[in-house]
């Protein structure tokens, strides 16, 4: 009867080797496409307008009138009445 014999065991040496190299070519794959995208980004797209480097305000919200209903009402400084206007003095 034939004994079962495993196939030999690859070199660890040559494993790593291996391991290295792939990881080698998936880094530089992934900088190339990273270059890509970042050219593909800075082109723009079908019925986009280009950026104009505008700068948006922030939305600030309205700040609440908060003075007392008497303070509230509007008046006309005496040099500026009617009365005044029309006579001239």
């Amino acid at each position: 009867m034939p004994v079962n014999q495993n196939p030999p065991a690859p070199d660890l040496a040559t494993v790593v080797a291996n391991l290295q190299r792939q990881l080698l070519e998936q880094q530089q794959e992934t900088n190339r496409l990273r270059e890509q995208l970042a050219q593909i980004n800075q082109r723009p797209q079908a019925n986009e307008v280009p950026p104009q480097n505008v700068r948006i305000p922030p939305v600030v919200p309205p700040v609440p009138d908060i003075r007392p209903e008497s303070r509230k009402k509007s008046f006309v400084l005496p040099s500026l009445s009617r009365k005044t206007l029309d006579t001239g003095g």
